[in-house]
């Protein structure tokens, strides 16, 4: 008699894309995942509410839905999928990118940590960054490296528009500007902001005219590129 192999299955993706990693019992032995449409689950007693509540306070998982914010059926078969597809233990799906971004920056981020952010980031995670900075700067300060607070002008170094540049003139001076340093990484952040408002003035109306005579390329089947 032929021995088992100890090696997992391997499915191929069209595969792992219906079924994931392995088949999981549906509702109504469905084959496919039904779309669940709703933001309450019940219970059947008082007593199993109290049981719920007292394991997930003890960080014990005894049912995984309770309420629609905190999770769907149908949202967690494709977290599976997407998961076996991208060959990872978990995956998190999120309704917005930016609640994705700040939900792996509180999570992995930790004492004495460092995030990079480059200047041309996702517009929202900058607001975020300079957002926090802004208001928890005192608790910062008293937690950072002496000086450090000279460099932190550098989260709104991305910014292109007046209103901001003129938010972090009046927010850093006086702060930022105490520390050694400090006047000069304000004034550069300052000067690149001027310039970006600048280049962009100075590229609006042939960007315009550009976009008022621009035609998408057509394809083979006559549908736009």
């Amino acid at each position: 008699m032929p021995k088992k192999s100890s090696k997992p299955k391997q499915y191929q993706q069209a595969t792992l894309a219906i079924h994931g990693p392995g088949r999981e019992p549906k509702a109504y032995f469905a084959v496919s995942t039904p779309i669940v449409q709703t933001s309450n689950y019940y219970f059947d007693s008082t007593a199993e509410v109290l049981e719920f509540m007292k394991a997930k306070s003890d960080g014990r998982v005894i049912r995984e839905h309770e309420y629609g914010r905190y999770g769907n059926p149908t949202q967690q078969e494709c977290e599976r999928k997407l998961a076996a597809l991208e060959g990872a233990e978990r995956a998190l799906l999120f309704s917005t990118g930016m609640s994705a971004v700040v939900m792996t920056l509180l999570a992995c981020m930790r004492r004495n940590g460092h995030i990079i952010f480059t200047k041309d980031c996702y517009r929202q995670t900058r607001d975020f960054a300079y957002d926090f900075v802004k208001q928890n700067w005192d608790p910062l300060m008293a937690k950072l490296p002496t000086d450090t607070g000279a460099i932190l002008p550098y989260v709104a170094a991305g910014y292109c528009d007046a209103e901001h540049r003129q938010d972090v003139q009046n927010f850093f001076s006086g702060r930022s500007t105490k520390y050694t340093g400090g006047p000069r990484i304000l004034t550069q952040v300052l000067e690149g902001i001027n310039l970006c408002i600048a280049y962009k003035n100075a590229q609006e109306a042939s960007v315009a005219e550009f976009l008022k005579t621009y035609k998408p390329a057509q394809s083979a089947s006559g549908g736009s590129l």
